[in-house]
């Protein structure tokens, strides 16, 4: 089975923690302002299940927890319609390094076909063409160690300037087999915006986040407090 060549994309990334009424509001502003990016026909959002890994001493949560604005993440997500809700691992995910230096964040991701990650993680298949996977998986093994599933809405400019994504229904999960069902936790009492610019953000943006300040949340960080890992 053929594995597609990796995307690599430097932007900042700046997040906001708002209650369910303003992600509304938001979500209602945002379509006057910038296009609705949507993932399946006939549904405005998607079902994102986000696992994150490490190794089995867990080096890259360790660091990440101890310095958050200078830390590498390896995860990898799936997207599927809400309608259908699918659970199986017959389909392809988004193997995902992330690299945070402030708020500069570069990724770089590639497709995987979801029924070949476990031999993957394990070190039993070669990596794919990804210059920052293949030097994490060089270094041993992954595991999972947290999921997070969230309902996410996003914007985009045509020409990926900027993009915009609210997410609701935030749950923490316990992710131990990437053939199995995570275990809800959790849920976050609240709901996220994340805006990811490669240009200035615009001034029509902050009249619409309406005073409220840029966060330091991270789901991952949430994650593995709600399942009293740190």
């Amino acid at each position: 089975m053929a594995i597609d060549a990796a995307v690599r994309q430097v932007h900042r990334e700046l997040k906001y923690v708002v209650n369910a009424a303003e992600a509304d509001r938001i979500e209602r502003a945002l379509e006057e302002e910038i296009p609705l990016r949507a993932r399946f026909a006939h549904q405005r959002g998607s079902i994102v299940r986000s696992v994150y890994l490490d190794y089995g001493d867990k080096t890259l949560t360790t660091r990440t927890l101890a310095m958050p604005e200078d830390s590498t993440k390896v995860r990898y997500k799936r997207y599927d319609d809400p309608s259908r809700r699918s659970r199986t691992m017959d389909v392809s995910v988004w193997l995902e390094v992330k690299v945070r230096r402030g708020d500069m964040v570069t990724k770089e991701r590639v497709p995987y076909p979801g029924v070949m990650l476990g031999e993957l993680l394990n070190g039993n298949r070669p990596p794919p063409e990804a210059q920052y996977l293949r030097f994490i998986l060089s270094h041993g093994p992954l595991q999972p160690v947290v999921g997070v599933r969230y309902l996410r809405v996003g914007f985009e400019e045509p020409d990926e300037s900027l993009r915009i994504t609210i997410d609701r229904d935030v749950t923490f999960q316990r992710a131990e087999d990437p053939r199995l069902p995570a275990e809800d936790v959790s849920k976050l009492d609240a709901c996220i915006v994340e805006v990811k610019p490669m240009r200035e953000i615009p001034t029509w943006f902050d009249g619409i986040m309406n005073g409220h300040p840029i966060s330091d949340f991270s789901k991952f960080e949430s994650a593995i407090r709600a399942l009293g890992l740190a």
